[in-house]
């Protein structure tokens, strides 16, 4: 840092580390510099000034990530840069009159074998933290617009064998019961009523007659010979 500072001078990295240096002030690293990263991994420039790191300035790079800065027009101006073996290099700043080569990044060393066929056009803004650990092999072509906010978690057993018929036209309930049965029937019935009895019937101990309170019955075609009246709440109908 300061005006022909290290002017002329030889910087040199440690072997092995990252190096970061910062060539802050007129002339700090002009004329004749030689500022040398090759044994360093990645390796970081700042040239901040007027003619900060001009003139026959050398600049290798480690062989990790190289970065050079040239934050005044003139800073790095006729410098010249050495990639050598470094993964990526880019340049910012005043740039145009530096000598080096276009940004690039070094490719993976393994890329997929299979790359898919059909990427997504539209990426996740929000993908998630914590992946599955074993994603289905098969996933379904056509997934619900609408899926459960709160599906089953894991340790209270959801269903591992779905229905392979679900029902196509769902009334959902908007009371269902807090206890439904464990070992519903095997055999429902087929023509179940459909307007539950409203009635009470009460069978009179000392009699064995059957009461039908607070109603009054119309005898069917079967029951002709029954007759029926209710005058009270408290009467009886007998047959």
């Amino acid at each position: 840092r300061g005006g022909d500072k290290c002017k002329d001078g030889t910087l040199t990295c440690r072997a092995g580390s990252p190096c970061q240096i910062n060539c802050i002030g007129s002339n700090s690293c002009a004329g004749n510099s030689h500022i040398d990263g090759n044994d360093a991994t990645d390796f970081d420039l700042t040239c901040d000034g007027p003619d900060a790191c001009k003139g026959n300035t050398i600049i290798n790079c480690g062989d990790g990530d190289c970065s050079v800065s040239c934050d005044s027009s003139n800073s790095c101006e006729d410098a010249t840069v050495n990639v050598g073996d470094a993964q990526s290099f880019q340049c910012t700043g005043s740039c145009g009159s530096i000598s080096a080569p276009s940004p690039f990044a070094a490719p993976t060393p393994n890329p997929t074998d299979n790359p898919t066929m059909r990427p997504t056009l539209k990426p996740t803004a929000n993908p998630s933290i914590s992946p599955t650990a074993k994603p289905t092999n098969n996933p379904s072509h056509n997934p619900t617009k609408s899926p459960s906010k709160s599906p089953t978690i894991a340790f209270k057993n959801p269903t591992t064998t779905p229905t392979k018929a679900p029902t196509q036209s769902a009334i959902i309930t908007r009371n269902p019961t807090s206890s439904p049965t464990k070992p519903p029937t095997g055999s429902p019935s087929k023509r179940p009523t459909e307007p539950p009895t409203s009635t009470s019937v009460v069978v009179n101990a000392g009699t064995g007659k059957q009461n039908i309170l607070g109603t009054t019955l119309s005898p069917s075609s079967d029951q002709k010979a029954a007759s029926a009246s209710v005058t009270s709440p408290n009467s009886s109908l007998y047959w």
